[in-house]
């Protein structure tokens, strides 16, 4: 995972290397998927309870900038939102949207789920968040 470089929509760029010994939740998602866009409020407030000081969280999508910038100003998605994502779809094997991602600070895959048969999904995500959380903070009390 060390070698993942994603850029957002203002051209920023995260590395593996400055999301150190932060959980990371990326959601998979496209401009025109119902089910993507129904989970997204769940999706941003559980971005609010948990803030961004150890979590990292993504949104990315296979669409262009241009498409995706015009769905932002009709939907509201509070994550970094990641374009022309399919290359890190292809390597993360996505074949359902929408797909979240949990990983832990070493950044090591703990949770897939796909809203298919997962109705639970956000619940499903936080339980794995909560998780990692608690060994990042026990990490943290070590050192």
């Amino acid at each position: 995972m060390e070698d993942l470089t994603l850029t957002d929509m203002d051209g920023n760029t995260y590395t593996m290397e400055s999301l150190k010994g932060k959980a990371i939740v990326i959601d998979f998602w496209f401009v025109t998927c119902a089910a993507c866009i129904e989970e997204m409020p769940e999706l941003n407030t559980m971005k609010e309870k948990y803030g961004t000081d150890e979590v990292a969280w993504f949104g990315i999508t296979f669409d262009t900038k241009e498409q995706t910038e015009r769905f932002l100003k009709r939907t509201q998605f509070d994550f970094t939102i990641i374009p022309n994502g399919k290359p890190i779809t292809n390597r993360f094997g996505i074949k359902f949207y929408p797909t979240t991602l949990v990983l832990d600070e070493n950044h090591e895959v703990v949770y897939t789920g796909d809203s298919g048969p997962i109705l639970n999904a956000p619940k499903e995500i936080e339980k794995a968040l909560k998780k990692v959380l608690k060994s990042i903070k026990k990490h943290k009390n070590k050192a």
